[in-house]
């Protein structure tokens, strides 16, 4: 199976899972460092390969945990991005989504487009390629780079079970799976994908 074909057929449901789903984060102190960022004036942007198609409700799940992202200096809340590629991205109230485009390549495009270049960007991904893409794209504007390699997720990823995935999704899909059960059910399909890219790609 190619890798599109397999993420486009996974893709449906994951939309599904996540508009019907509420989201919490990985970690519980994640909104108050946010919040904490903010109040000593340090910008905070999301950079995540999630489409446009779900940029409302990613924005929505954020609101919700109580997460705000945001770059004072810009005060453009939506903004549309033009690469080469002609994959659409899109800035939006503090979140970048680059779809499948190259993270570095997008976030130069709009540091671009907002004329707004930090003096050091702090990236943290929990895909290695990612913090590659950026910190190589970075060097060509000569600004200094700092990248950290999440891996909180890593043993949930490593220990996904398509099994019980796939008796959780049935479960949702039929009305009868708890709420503290869906959001496993989420993590699950988002593992998914995670791990089917993982199969087709290097690290």
């Amino acid at each position: 199976m190619e890798l599109e074909h397999a993420i486009n057929s996974i893709l449906p449901t994951y939309f599904h899972v996540a508009f019907q789903v509420p989201m919490i984060p990985v970690e519980t102190t994640t909104p108050s460092v946010v919040k904490q960022l903010h109040e000593k004036n340090i910008p905070t942007l999301a950079l995540t390969a999630r489409s446009l198609h779900i940029a409302d409700r990613t924005l929505d799940q954020l609101a919700n945990m109580g997460i705000h992202l945001s770059i004072p200096h810009i005060q453009q809340k939506e903004m549309f991005l033009t690469l080469p590629t002609h994959i659409p991205s899109m800035y939006k109230q503090g979140i970048l989504f680059s779809g499948s485009n190259n993270k570095g390549d997008v976030l130069l495009e709009f540091f671009k487009e907002a004329n707004y270049y930090p003096k050091m960007v702090i990236f943290v991904d929990d895909k290695r390629k990612y913090l590659e893409q950026v910190e190589k794209t970075l060097e060509t504007k000569a600004i200094p780079f700092i990248g950290v390699r999440y891996g909180g997720c890593d043993e949930r990823v490593k220990n996904f079970d398509p099994i019980e995935a796939e008796y959780e999704l049935a479960q949702f899909k039929a009305g009868l799976l708890p709420e503290q059960k869906s959001f496993s059910l989420f993590s699950y399909i988002s593992d998914w994908v995670r791990s089917l890219t993982k199969c087709f790609m290097p690290s």
